[in-house]
Formats: structure tokens, sequence, C-alpha cells
């Protein structure tokens, strides 16, 4: 019913629910690139939400819980945020040695 008093079609809750799901998924996996684009998702859907709410005349405690959480997807975000945005894109091979974190430094050869 909110969906709806919101101005959005009914089935709509559907597809955020799915969205939510699959970033749950991938916050959960051991891969920093998944994590962040799991992270990165939330964002995106929680800045709807949060835009959602300020246009909703709710009451202030219906309407805290979507910024918060999107305090702390950002957070996650930020905490996988890819050292090269190539890491998103090209999969890491068996031998190749995980990127530095720190710019200018090359991972040894041995």
């Amino acid at each position: 019913m909110k969906f709806a008093d919101w101005g959005f079609p009914p089935w709509f809750r559907f597809i955020v629910g799915a969205i939510e799901l699959i970033c749950a998924i991938l916050l959960v996996t051991p891969s920093e690139r998944f994590r962040f684009i799991g992270a990165a998702g939330l964002v995106f859907l929680l800045t709807g939400a949060v835009t959602t709410h300020l246009i909703d005349d709710a009451p202030l405690y219906e309407e805290v819980s979507a910024p918060i959480h999107l305090v702390l997807t950002a957070m996650a975000a930020l905490a996988n945020w890819p050292a090269d945005w190539k890491d998103l894109i090209r999969p890491r091979r068996n031998g190749d040695a995980a990127p530095s974190r720190v710019r200018g430094v090359q991972p040894s050869n041995r």
C-alpha cells in the first residue's frame, strides 16, 4: 500500500525487493569487487528511498530509517572502494597477485 500511496505502481515493490536481495547477497560474498557493487547498488536504491521519504508528508520517526541505512551502505561502499576502476570489470586470474592498495607500489614477483 505504501508504494501506491507514494505514486508508484504496486508491482514496483517486487522490483525494489529483488534489487535489495541481490545487493544483500553481493554484500556477503568474499570478493571485494562484488561487495563494492552490492553496496553501490544499495546506495543508489536508498537515495531514491530518502528522496521518496522527503517528499512524503510522514511523521519524522517514519523518515529516519532510510537516511541511516544510506549512511551505513555508503560507508560499506567506501570501505570496499576498488584500488583501480579496472578491477571492477577485469576478473582476476589465478596467477595474478592481488592489486596493491598503495599507489606507486608494485607487487613483488618473488
